[in-house]
């Protein structure tokens, strides 16, 4: 996965790449789209080609923006899971006060008017 000089040229100097100019001046019919390296780094095995394709290229600026680009992948995999794991936690915590709602209840149904008259003596 080669990038040609001038891709390599002007992404190390930040600056993007200017669309090309029709033969009368005008910019040809083209639609432009937003593109994001993230959505084609979901895998370990997608992120590792990646580098080793910028690796390939000996430009350490190229290397050093496939690492971050790497690094935010690996940030919004662990969001991700973090979410999930919050989500469960959540349900569980939610099933658990249902639960113990249930068993007051079914505490002070067994109880019964015991648990009333101890309570009365006990404000006396």
């Amino acid at each position: 996965m080669s990038l040609p000089a001038r891709v390599k040229i002007e992404r190390r100097r930040g600056r993007k790449r200017q669309p090309e100019l029709g033969g009368n001046g005008n910019m040809m019919n083209m639609t432009l789209t937003k593109w994001d390296i993230l959505k084609h780094l979901q895998t370990e095995q997608e992120r590792a080609g990646y580098l080793a394709a910028c690796m390939a290229e000996g430009d350490p600026v190229l290397l050093a923006a496939a690492k971050q680009d790497i690094a935010r992948a690996r940030e919004i995999d662990a969001a991700g899971d973090a979410q999930e794991i919050w989500h469960a936690l959540a349900s569980l915590s939610h099933k658990l006060s249902a639960k113990q709602a249930a068993f007051n209840e079914s505490i002070k149904d067994s109880l019964g008017d015991g648990l009333d008259a101890a309570n009365e003596m006990g404000k006396r």
